[in-house]
């Protein structure tokens, strides 16, 4: 008898298109297709250059390209429907591609050059940039890295202004949310582009905007990794740049962001309030933040099968089209939210619910601005983006204003002293609170995620305890409420002999 061998491996045929190797019609078809892949470990490179009106600067950015220690395998010039000589410019360069569109929109611009061009790893360098001789060549060697997608520099201004700007890579990649480190001629892998969507046709950004910025945000959402490296990108400072225009201008960070492009998660937790749900429902239809933009989840703890095929069939009906319904049990059965909250039982098992709620929303929001509204909330149609225009790089959330169930005459947001504000017209406008509750209220995503929601800690109340843990651990976020985002905050009041249960706004 022959030899049994047990658990030997026995190779299979390499995998063959037409008779050939796999690998060798992979090459084959390259070649054919134009699409470049240069011998060594590094990938190849393309230089996409958009360029409106930059002619005077355009030969010598494409100069600092062709100069490079590592060669571009491509270099393209999107002009982007220019009226100077811009395309005298670019038709120079033998080597160079030159390409024009009618966009007048930067995200246009590169979206074209990036579409034309096949190298793995791509740059955008603007058109009146320049690149140091060893730019390509340091920042390439980051890629050996795979799990690496963007390589990024510091800046070195040169013109009206001649500084050293300097950006390191930050332990917690949260912060590209807040605040951008990472500047437009960052080498970037092409793949990650196309996982992040953000050149998809549907996006539409204005110009002059910080593209790139939202770029990287993209990227870095999709768990993407960045790095630094050493050669700086030589930027010019002049008068007609969009930097110069930004300080002028005085844009706001919800410009400067480009927030009203972003979604939001709209979070509602039910607790099974049969009266709430038409006005709320109302509400949902009518909300003013595009609906396309808007990741809708609704969270259902009614542990009551009715409530919960109502919503499940207002969910497959409505206009959102990103909806999810869940459900989330509660340590005890049965709705406790309209009980009397001044009864020791009924509050501890609401204190302890809420955490379990919020927990499960921190966890499975996708989107890095999070909107809280509770199911007796109602805030005004364009509470959105009124509460999102206060965000900037240090605030952490924002949040309307609603009276509180029990305290007569004073708002669910609290000072520094953790007593609840006065609702005496006393304050007006967009004022730093040291916390608020969650009836309406924009988080970060980053933050959430970052302290957990808990009871019977510092208090027995979830919100407050949310803030006093960012106040110890984040003293540079600041918590906003806007006192002109005023909402109903509405109750039910149980029926009386020879009277019906009546709604009622607090």
């Amino acid at each position: 008898m022959a030899p049994r061998f047990i658990g030997s491996f026995i190779p299979k045929p390499a995998f063959r298109v037409n008779g050939v190797p796999l690998a060798v019609a992979i090459q084959k078809h390259l070649r054919k297709t134009g699409r470049v892949r240069l011998p060594g470990p590094e990938p190849a490179i393309a230089v996409i250059i958009p360029c409106h009106n930059y002619g005077r600067f355009l030969q010598e950015a494409i100069e600092s390209v062709l100069r490079q220690s590592r060669p571009a395998a491509e270099i393209v010039v999107v002009d982007d429907a220019s009226t100077d000589n811009t395309a005298e410019v670019a038709r120079q360069f033998p080597t160079v591609r030159y390409v024009r569109i009618e966009a007048g929109n930067v995200l246009c611009a590169q979206r074209a050059g990036f579409q034309i061009t096949h190298a793995p790893v791509v740059c955008f360098l603007d058109a009146d940039d320049v690149m140091p001789r060893n730019y390509l060549e340091s920042g390439v060697m980051c890629f050996a890295d795979t799990t690496v997608a963007v390589a990024f520099s510091s800046i070195q201004n040169f013109g009206d202004k001649n500084e050293l700007v300097v950006y390191n890579l930050p332990a917690d990649m949260q912060s590209i949310e807040r605040q951008n480190f990472c500047h437009s001629a960052s080498l970037v892998r092409r793949d990650a582009i196309e996982v992040s969507g953000a050149f998809d046709a549907h996006v539409r950004l204005p110009w002059p905007m910080l593209q790139d910025w939202a770029l990287w945000r993209a990227i870095a959402r999709k768990g993407f990794r960045f790095a630094k490296h050493e050669a700086p990108l030589l930027r010019r400072n002049h008068g007609a740049n969009w930097l110069t225009r930004v300080r002028q201008e005085n844009w706001t960070y919800f410009v400067e962001a480009a927030l009203a492009n972003e979604s939001l998660t709209l979070f509602i937790p039910f607790a099974g309030r049969f009266w709430a749900w038409p006005k709320m429902r109302e509400f949902l239809e009518r909300q003013k933040w595009p609906h396309s933009q808007t990741r809708l989840m609704l969270c259902d703890t009614s542990d009551n099968p009715r409530f919960g095929r109502m919503l499940r069939r207002w969910a497959m009906e409505c206009e959102y089209g990103d909806v999810r319904y869940m459900e989330t049990k509660l340590s005890k059965p049965g709705s406790f939210a309209d009980r009397n909250r001044r009864n020791s039982f009924v509050a501890q098992v609401v204190d302890s619910a809420m955490p379990r709620i919020y927990n499960r929303m921190a966890t499975e929001a996708t989107t890095e601005y999070v909107w809280v509204i509770e199911d007796d909330i109602l805030p005004p149609l364009d509470a959105g983006r009124r509460l999102m225009q206060h965000f900037n790089a240090d605030v952490a959330s924002v949040a309307g204003i609603y009276r509180h169930r029990f305290e007569e005459n004073k708002l669910v947001t609290w000072d520094d002293m953790g007593l609840m504000l006065p609702d005496d017209g006393s304050k007006t406008g967009v004022v730093g609170v040291r916390g608020n509750g969650f009836g309406c209220v924009i988080h970060r995503r980053s933050m959430l995620r970052r302290f957990p929601f808990h009871h019977r800690a510092n208090t027995n109340w979830y919100d407050a305890n949310y803030y006093i843990e960012m106040a110890l651990n984040a003293p540079e976020m600041r918590v906003l409420a806007d006192f002109s985002v005023r909402c109903e905050h509405r109750e039910r009041q149980p029926a009386r002999k020879g009277r019906r249960a009546r709604t009622r706004i607090i």
